[in-house]
Order: C-alpha cells, then sequence, then structure tokens
C-alpha cells in the first residue's frame, strides 16, 4: 500500500501533467477558432462581392405625382420648356434630399393619359437608400413641388392652379440603362485600322478620352464601351446612363464630333485614306433593360412620334362605321400607348374586392413585355390602331389614313 506521501505526490503530478495537457491544447483550440471565424468572412465577403444572395439586386424607389394646371401637350411641345421643368422637378428632389439624394441618382419621365392634356404625370426614379424610402413624399413635399414648376411652366400653363399630389411610392428592382450614340468617321480605312492592334486601341482610346472630356464628371471610364465597325468607321459608343440623366442633354452635335474627328486623326496614323479625317453623328438613342438595340436617328424618331401621335388622336376622337371595337381593341391599344409613353407597368395595381376597370386597364398594361422598347411599342400601336381603322371603318373628319 503506498504511503500517504506517495499518494499526495502522484496525485500533484497528475493534475500538473492535467494542467499542462489543457495549455496545450488552449492555443489549438485558439486556432480552430481562429480559422472558423476566418472563413465565415471569407464566405460573407465572397457573397457580397460576387454578388450573391438577394442583398446585391439593386433597388429603385419610383415616386409618380399628378400635376394639376400644365399642359402635357404644351409641355413636350417646346423642348427648352421640358427641359427647364424636368431640372426644376430634379432641383427640388435634390433640395429636399439634401445628402441623401445626389442629381446623379435621379431621372424623371413626363406622360399623361391618353387622349388628354391634363394632368402631367411626373415619375421620378430614385437611386434607392434607406433614408430615401423614409423621406415624406407627401401633401407638404407637393406644395413646394408644385411651387417649383409653377415658376417654370410658362406657356403650359392652362390658367388654372399649378398643384401636385403623389400618385404612388414604390420600392422596385432597378432597371439598368444604356445611352447608344453611333457617329460616322470617313477618311479612315476601316480594314487598315483593325489590322493594326495597337492602332485599333489607340483610336478606341482617343474615342474614349472624346467622351470623357465632354462628359467631366458624368462620364466615368467604365461607363464606356466603344466599337468600331465598316461602313466608313462607324463608332458606337455605349455610356452606362442608370443613374445619370444629365447625360441625355449632353450634345453630342457639330461641335463634339468635330473635335472627336480632330483626336482620332492624330492617332489613325497608317490607316488615313489621304482625305480629310470628319466624324458626323448619326443617332442617340437610350436603351432601356433587355430593350432591343435597334438605333432610331433624330429624323426617324420625329416621325415615328408623330405618326404615334397622330393614330392615338384619331382613336380617341374616330367614329365607327362598320360595327364597335371590343374590349379587347380598345384594351391592346391602351396598354400599347401606356408602353409608349411611360415604358413597363410600374404603379401597383389598383386595390379592392370587386372588378374594375381600372384594374382592369392596369392588368392589359402589366401583360406587355418587359423590357419592351417606348419606340417598338408605337410601331405596335400604329399596327393595331391602322388594323383596327380598316376593321371597323374609323373615321375622322380631314384625316386620311394609309392602312
Amino acid at each position: 500500500m503506498p504511503a500517504p506521501m506517495d499518494i499526495e505526490q502522484s496525485n500533484t503530478a497528475s493534475r500538473r501533467g492535467s494542467e499542462e495537457e489543457k495549455k496545450g491544447r488552449g492555443p489549438l483550440v485558439l486556432g480552430l477558432l481562429a480559422v472558423a471565424i476566418l472563413g465565415v468572412v471569407i464566405v460573407i465577403a465572397w457573397s457580397l462581392l460576387s454578388g450573391g444572395g438577394t442583398h446585391t439586386t439593386a433597388k429603385q424607389l419610383v415616386v409618380t405625382s399628378k400635376v394639376e394646371g400644365v399642359d402635357y401637350q404644351k409641355l413636350i411641345g417646346d423642348s427648352a420648356l421640358k427641359h427647364d421643368f424636368t431640372k426644376a422637378v430634379i432641383s427640388y428632389y435634390v433640395g429636399k434630399g439634401n445628402s441623401y439624394i445626389l442629381p446623379g441618382d435621379l431621372a424623371v419621365e413626363l406622360s399623361v393619359e391618353a387622349p388628354f392634356h391634363f394632368p402631367v404625370i411626373v415619375k421620378a426614379t430614385i437611386n434607392w437608400k434607406p433614408e430615401v424610402e423614409q423621406m415624406d413624399f407627401g401633401a407638404t413635399f407637393h406644395k413646394g413641388l408644385a411651387t417649383k414648376v409653377d415658376a417654370v411652366a410658362g406657356e403650359a400653363k392652362s390658367g388654372e392652379e399649378v398643384t401636385a399630389e403623389l400618385v404612388t411610392k414604390v420600392v422596385e428592382a432597378a432597371t439598368p440603362k444604356k445611352m447608344v450614340v453611333t457617329s460616322k468617321v470617313e477618311g479612315v480605312d476601316y480594314q487598315k485600322l483593325i489590322g493594326d492592334s495597337a492602332l485599333k486601341d489607340n483610336f478606341t482610346k482617343a474615342v474614349i478620352s472624346s467622351y470623357l472630356g465632354e462628359g467631366n464628371s458624368q462620364i466615368l471610364p467604365n461607363d464606356l464601351a466603344v466599337e468600331l465597325s465598316a461602313g466608313s468607321v462607324i463608332v458606337k459608343t455605349t455610356i452606362n446612363w442608370s443613374w445619370k440623366p444629365e447625360l441625355e442633354i449632353l450634345d453630342f452635335g457639330y461641335k463634339f464630333h468635330r473635335g472627336l474627328a480632330t483626336k482620332l486623326a492624330a492617332v489613325a496614323g497608317e490607316a488615313k485614306s489621304g482625305a480629310e479625317v470628319t466624324a458626323k453623328f448619326v443617332s442617340k438613342v437610350v436603351l432601356h433593360g433587355s430593350t432591343s438595340d435597334r438605333d432610331y436617328t433624330p429624323g426617324e424618331a420625329a416621325e415615328l412620334k408623330t405618326e404615334f401621335e397622330r393614330m392615338a388622336n384619331r382613336m380617341s376622337k374616330g367614329k365607327a362605321t362598320d360595327g364597335k371595337p371590343t374590349s379587347a381593341d380598345k384594351l391592346a391599344l391602351y396598354a400599347l400607348y401606356r408602353q409608349a409613353l411611360v415604358g413597363d407597368c410600374n404603379i401597383r395595381r389598383p386595390s379592392g374586392m370587386l372588378p374594375s376597370e381600372a384594374k382592369t386597364k392596369w392588368d392589359a398594361w402589366n401583360a406587355i413585355e418587359k423590357g419592351m422598347s417606348k419606340e417598338d411599342a408605337m410601331k405596335k400601336y400604329i399596327a393595331e390602331a391602322k388594323s383596327q381603322i380598316s376593321h371597323y371603318g374609323i373615321e375622322v373628319e380631314d384625316d386620311k389614313v394609309v392602312v
């Protein structure tokens, strides 16, 4: 039997061994814990950077307002007036938003319910931030907005008091936008240009440099993509426009293209054909989301809009001489008209348990193919209107339509 002293020494040694074992495990446990924490951090960072999860979906706040006392047709008929009106809306939102809304966060669209001149529907699309969603766009805000637009509406005022009120405020997924500017460059041989990679690279950089110089802080290098194609040299510049309405009013006309030609002539080198290098504006179009990349020149766009408005006027004022358009016929035109003016359906479905005309019209508009461009909607509206004019013998005095 061991002596008491031996037992005590044995227990002491056992305790020391246990303590040393714990001390040995301590760093190991801490190391494993550190690895686990690092792993979680890496997973979270990767999710954020790679676009994983629902948090990466870009959002926008769409505030739709109704402005009475301003004639829509007169407003859009005067480009300077429309420009001042739009800028007044933007400056008011920026002033009210303080640091939460910046000029580059806003895009403003104007429209009206067919076939009326009143009220003007003002759609303000704002780059979403939590602080913006909490802002109050109620009666006080709209009273100030009415005062702001009243000061610039000029000849578009109807004579009645200018008022504004909130229609809807909706948070939705952001719709990417791009502006495509197409130019034609003469005096440069396309085949020689693309046959020399260094020459092509310098030529493309010169185009980008011209746009950055013109747009200043509004266009950043990462906003630009340049494509070159044959037919002299066709330069197609695509600009990321998601939250920069200022880009639409940049002038890409004669002065800009004269500067562009000078830059390109300086770098074209062996690709120059011997003739003077010139650059000419072809078209400028804003594309929404998955919109078709069909380019409309200024002349084509004006003709399309004129024909669209003439058809809309005929369908609203015309009288059928051979039967009557069905409800489905009318809804088809309504949906295309709204798509042509506004784009994709951007308002909530009217509430209430019972069926209503407002709900039926909303359903028709919402059923339109998402991302259909305004130009394509105008073309489809014109085609549908001509079909109904022919089928029902719709006539308006002093207005002949070739079907």
